[in-house]
């Protein structure tokens, strides 16, 4: 950035590591950076996410509904439509929207099928056990190292009293996430 400093990338891959230390508020401003810079749906739709996660980390339902509107804005693009309509979903379960959850993550599976996130989810929100554990498959088919979704599973064969499924998924959730909460 001493170089160049409307060199976008740079802001954007600051954000991305302010992020993973769980330094929203910084985050979100650097993704403004990059966005102010590049116009770029991917950098509006990370700023989105920073707000969210410091509407979660704060107990800020405003911040979760500034995210939601974010990702509102970008969802007529062709690239991040996908990525905006799981985060919208995302923001509606923290609102306690449970159904306008559901029907975000629904209709992002069609526009991002391969994101074991969207899967998780809706494992996560499904009433039936027999279609959540068939959700939480899903997602591992996606990614066989989503912890999420193993716990998620593992959930689901407790709830149907397979007990030695549910402690085996428990373990590789632990074993890929050691952290896993």
């Amino acid at each position: 950035l001493k170089i160049d400093p409307k060199y976008d990338e740079a802001y954007r891959f600051w954000g991305k590591t302010l992020m993973k230390n769980k330094k929203y508020p910084e985050a979100k401003e650097k993704f403004q950076k990059a966005y102010e810079l590049s116009k770029s749906d991917e950098d509006l739709l990370w700023k989105g996410k920073a707000i969210k996660k410091i509407g979660n980390s704060t107990n800020d339902k405003s911040k979760t509904k500034e995210a939601e509107e974010i990702f509102d804005s970008i969802l007529e693009s062709t690239t991040q439509s996908g990525e905006a309509m799981l985060e919208k979903g995302n923001c509606n379960w923290n609102l306690d929207k449970k159904n306008i959850a559901e029907d975000c993550w629904l209709k992002a599976c069609k526009i991002i099928p391969d994101n074991a996130e969207v899967w998780c989810n809706l494992g996560d929100v499904n009433k039936s056990k027999h279609e959540a554990l068939m959700f939480y498959e899903k997602a591992l088919l996606c990614d066989g190292n989503y912890a999420d979704a193993h716990y998620g599973k593992g959930t689901a064969f407790k709830n149907i009293e397979k007990w030695s499924d549910a402690i085996e998924c428990y373990d590789r959730a632990l074993e890929i996430d050691g952290d896993f909460e």
